[in-house]
């Protein structure tokens, strides 16, 4: 048997059924402008970022003052020991042996000494010579009793054999008084010079000039000559 709704059952839920949609409609409502409140501020929001963005300048980009550039460290060489030097020999310069002096300190000495070996040559010529007799000085040189004179002595041993043998002898004086040491011969003569002053031989005091300087050497004719010269010459 079926049963039906009470009246007041049936109200009820009427009731109720309304309660729920009025409550409903109210809540939409309200709800409403604040949901369209939201959505323009949301909008409004986007644009005044966009227009923000226009309007802010490009800054330039700088480096923080803090960072700083960093100089590339050098790292050192591996430094090992250092090199040993080589010791260099410094050449010591050698004197030259001093060279020995034959002269004397004593003035008196070197006086008596050069006077030994000055000597006076004496050129004689027999009747029979084309030329006259003449003398002169000369210096001995060396130990072999090598005479350094003027050429316009010398000469006359040029002509010693003419027209004879021995027709011009030079004989050598030594030391004081003077004594006869050796017979001196004729040891060298420039021949230019003889061809340029072949008058000066036939002259009675020839004379030296400035054309005619020139020296000989004599030697002495003898062997046995350096024994007599020892007691005078002190090279000897």
């Amino acid at each position: 048997m079926a049963k039906f709704f009470q009246p007041s059952t049936i109200l009820a839920i009427i009731t109720g059924t309304l309660f729920f949609l009025s409550g409903f409609f109210l809540f939409t409502e309200i709800n409403e402008p604040i949901l369209a409140t939201t959505a323009e501020s949301e909008t409004d929001l986007v644009e005044v970022v966009e227009e923000t963005k226009e309007e802010l300048p490009s800054l330039p980009i700088e480096t923080p003052s803090f960072i700083e550039e960093v100089a590339p460290v050098e790292i050192p060489e591996e430094i090992g020991p250092a090199p040993t030097e080589t010791p260099v020999s410094i050449p010591i310069e050698e004197l030259a042996p001093e060279t020995p002096s034959f002269i004397p300190k004593d003035l008196e000495i070197v006086n008596k000494q050069i006077q030994a070996a000055l000597v006076n040559i004496l050129c004689t010529a027999t009747p029979l010579s084309p030329i006259n007799s003449i003398s002169g000085s000369g210096i001995i040189i060396d130990p072999s009793g090598t005479i350094l004179t003027n050429a316009h002595i010398a000469q006359h041993l040029l002509l010693k054999d003419y027209p004879v043998e021995d027709s011009v002898v030079c004989t050598v004086r030594i030391g004081s008084p003077a004594t006869d040491a050796y017979i001196a011969d004729l040891a060298y003569i420039s021949p230019l010079w003889v061809l340029e002053n072949k008058e000066a031989i036939s002259q009675t005091k020839p004379k030296g000039t400035a054309k005619m300087t020139s020296h000989s050497l004599l030697l002495p004719k003898q062997q046995n000559f350096r024994a007599f010269l020892k007691h005078f010459l002190f090279f000897l």
